[in-house]
């Protein structure tokens, strides 16, 4: 028992004092800014009636006008999508008790357009057309896994790097990856919803070029959207050779 209860102590040291018992843990980061070629508008409808059936007929009417008035700009019927759609019941001033004041109807509609270029031109002509809810639109890329992968790249480049610089610092060099960790990747956008405003990201990084496409200038430039990855990265600890 003695024999062995050494053996294990001697294991517990060489393992302890063994490579991958010291680390070095290090997060990487990259973000490349590029120009949107995409926009996803968010309009809704909304009526309201004493009556539940006028509500609700009223808000099919207009939700109607305004998807053919899309469709008749061109924009395909994958691009239109019925985002959400709520009722809500609107009592008298007084509470509950004294009963029902109307139904107010809500319909949200998200459109996707393939060029940003008609960005403006889409929320005027949904506003015309029967919507009365402008809940924002978000700038993307057609080519997000494209720059994703090149800011991954640079995100590993950066943690190996700042890993070197730690470690030589200290008298020290960095072995092998002992785990890796993709803590975040995505876009600079922005969403909106019903009276929210939220931000799903952050706001556009920056503002150049308009979206009107012709003689008049632009109410929304596009700017740039950045694409960001995040990795964290843990290397083994290594004594420099001597």
């Amino acid at each position: 028992m003695l024999a062995l209860l050494l053996t294990s102590s001697l294991l517990a040291q060489t393992v302890l004092s063994g490579p991958g018992s010291r680390t070095v843990n290090v997060t990487g980061e990259a973000v490349e800014y590029v120009t949107p070629d995409e926009a996803v508008v968010r309009v809704g409808v909304e009526t309201f009636a004493a009556d539940l059936a006028a509500s609700t007929s009223a808000n099919d009417q207009h939700g109607g006008q305004l998807v053919q008035a899309l469709r008749g700009a061109g924009i395909e019927e994958k691009d239109i999508q019925a985002d959400h759609a709520d009722l809500e019941i609107v009592y008298q001033r007084d509470g509950i008790a004294q009963g029902v004041a109307g139904y107010r109807m809500r319909r949200a509609y998200s459109v996707t357009l393939r060029d940003v270029k008609k960005l403006d031109s889409v929320v005027r002509l949904a506003l015309k057309s029967g919507a009365n809810h402008l809940d924002g639109y978000e700038l993307r890329t057609s080519q997000l896994r494209k720059y994703r992968d090149e800011v991954r790249k640079r995100a590993i480049a950066a943690a190996r790097e700042k890993a070197e610089a730690l470690a030589g610092e200290l008298g020290c060099r960095i072995g092998d990856p002992v785990s890796i960790n993709e803590g975040f990747y995505g876009w600079f956008g922005n969403r909106g919803g019903w009276n929210s405003g939220m931000n799903a990201m952050s706001q556009n990084a920056g503002f150049a070029a308009g979206v009107s496409g012709g003689s008049e200038p632009a109410a929304t430039p596009i700017g740039q959207i950045g694409v960001r990855a995040q990795i964290s990265v843990v290397f083994d600890l290594l004594p420099r050779p001597r």
